[in-house]
């Protein structure tokens, strides 16, 4: 099953066997079995801790917040993120970020919007101190996601993913950041959206393979032609 490779270490090393689970987390995700490599990713988590892997173990815990999320464990969100922002202290770090990062998502999804914006915002500045612009444009596009309740916050989070994702060279989040800046601006009212970027996004998200680009972009138009003519287009 292509794990035999994982069957077992026993090194000695600390930190050597943490990253040995993080990385069967992985393979194992890979093939579906998620139940198993959240179990592999938390021992990754415990051993990172014991050996003083701080950097690793805030990077792991902002990477599984985001699969969290999709799983809609916000329980899960909220422990992960505070296991890795209690190592974290006031260092200026990518990892850091990204750990702030998922517990504002968490806290969104929570309830409590305003806590969660204001960690989205800190994260988002800590970026730009860093000048990461890969980094960054990641960072807006989850801001943008998690405000998908505030309006014209909303609308303008999501048109500045779009563009710092585009200019990091990431086409793949930025097809899908595209798509939704058409569903905020149609919902909201605030942006009208560019026709030629769409169309752009749509080709990248088919090149690619991206089908959740392709369907934000598809839900986009949908919206669009219902508010304007009060019926849904063939999609």
């Amino acid at each position: 099953h292509g794990l035999e490779m994982f069957g077992a270490l026993d090194s000695g090393d600390v930190l050597e066997e943490a990253e040995f689970h993080s990385k069967k987390g992985k393979a194992l995700a890979s093939l579906g079995r998620l139940d198993e490599a959240f179990d592999s990713w938390r021992q990754a988590i415990e051993l990172y801790d014991r050996g003083g892997g701080r950097d690793a173990l805030m990077q792991l815990c902002g990477e599984l917040a985001v699969l969290l999320a999709w799983r809609g464990d916000v329980a899960s969100m909220k422990s992960i993120t505070a296991r890795g922002l209690r190592v974290a202290g006031d260092a200026l770090t990518a990892s850091r970020c990204q750990v702030l990062a998922g517990a504002g998502m968490a806290s969104v999804l929570a309830g409590d919007a305003d806590a969660g914006y204001e960690q989205l915002s800190s994260a988002i500045a800590d970026a730009e101190t860093l000048g990461d612009s890969g980094l960054l444009a990641a960072l807006v596009h989850t801001s943008a996601a998690s405000h998908w309740a505030a309006g014209s916050d909303w609308a303008r989070l999501s048109q500045r993913a779009a563009q710092e994702l585009r200019d990091a060279g990431n086409l793949w989040e930025w097809a899908h950041a595209e798509g939704m800046v058409r569903v905020a601006g149609v919902l909201t009212g605030k942006i009208q959206g560019d026709d030629d970027a769409l169309a752009e996004a749509e080709e990248q998200s088919k090149k690619l393979g991206n089908v959740i680009a392709e369907g934000a972009i598809l839900l986009s138009r949908g919206l669009r032609d219902f508010l304007e003519t009060g019926a849904l287009a063939e999609l």
